[in-house]
């Protein structure tokens, strides 16, 4: 069977909005030396999420962008290795959400 994508509807504008910051990653908090928002990601979803994050920051002000990422690996509770990504912004960490 053939693969296409003519039934698909292509969608010119999405909207996402300030609130949906929560909605990206596992875990925010701010960051300790610059104080700024980190959120750390799923290693499987990071490409979409960052591509959603950039768009949100922007909902902030064109100023506010992810300035860093880096692997964090942590030890769950099993004693498995967790490959996440920690995505920094300059956006402040102190947001109530």
């Amino acid at each position: 069977m053939e693969k296409t994508t003519e039934h698909l509807e292509r969608v010119e504008n999405v909207y996402v909005t300030a609130n949906d910051i929560d909605k990206i990653g596992s875990t925010h908090f701010k960051d300790e030396e610059t104080g700024c928002l980190s959120i750390i990601c799923d290693a499987n979803t990071v490409n979409i999420e960052e591509m959603f994050l950039r768009s949100i920051l922007r909902c902030f002000g064109e100023q506010y962008v992810i300035t860093d990422t880096e692997d964090y690996i942590w030890t769950n509770i099993e004693g498995n290795d967790v490959y996440d990504i920690l995505i920094k912004t300059n956006l402040p960490g102190d947001l109530d959400f």
